[in-house]
């Protein structure tokens, strides 16, 4: 069996991550309210705080603080 020639994305040649935004979807973000995208960065902002290990939310706080 020959293992077919696959181009492989970005994240695998980077080690990281790709994504992708079609143009319709970033008119339709651009078109919200100031407001809507405030709460939206504000909400995944807690979720990611909250998903974050405690070491790190230290780290942070102190950093928000002015401590290092």
């Amino acid at each position: 069996m020959k293992k077919t020639d696959k181009k492989k994305d970005k994240s695998e040649e980077k080690g990281g991550f790709y994504h992708h935004h079609t143009l319709e979807a970033l008119k339709e973000y651009r078109a919200l309210p100031p407001r809507l995208k405030l709460e939206w960065l504000e909400e995944s902002s807690r979720f990611f705080y909250k998903a974050t290990p405690k070491k790190y939310q230290k780290f942070w706080g102190k950093f928000k603080r002015g401590e290092i």
